[in-house]
C-alpha cells in the first residue's frame, strides 16, 4: 500500500480533469532504472491487461504488474519544480 500528500491529491485531480481520451487512466509504471532500482512515475495511459487496479484517497490507479511490490509504503508526494507542479514517487530505495 503507499499514501499520498495533500499537494500530490492536487495534482492528480487535475490529471483527472484535464484527461483527453476516454481509454487513459492514472496509471503507475517505470520510466527506466536507476542507481535504487526502477523509477516510477504517474501517467494517464491505456492500462494493460495485467494491470494491478488499486483504490487510494479516492483515485484509482492501474499499476504496472511488475512494479507493484515496489510501492510497498511508498510515498506520493506534489513538489514545486522550476517547470511547475510534478508527482514525485519516494519508495524509500537509496542510491547505493
Amino acid at each position: 500500500m503507499f499514501t499520498i500528500n495533500s499537494e500530490a491529491l492536487e495534482i492528480l485531480a487535475e490529471m483527472q480533469k484535464d484527461r483527453t481520451r476516454d481509454t487513459d487512466f492514472l496509471t503507475i509504471c517505470s520510466s527506466g532504472t536507476g542507481c535504487g532500482g526502477p523509477l516510477l512515475k504517474i501517467e494517464l495511459r491505456t492500462p494493460l491487461d495485467d494491470d494491478i487496479l488499486q483504490e487510494v484517497a479516492g483515485f484509482s490507479f492501474h499499476i504496472r504488474r511488475d512494479i507493484h511490490d515496489r510501492l510497498d509504503g511508498a510515498v506520493i508526494k506534489g513538489t514545486e519544480t522550476f517547470w511547475g507542479k510534478k508527482l514525485k514517487i519516494d519508495n524509500g530505495t537509496p542510491c547505493l
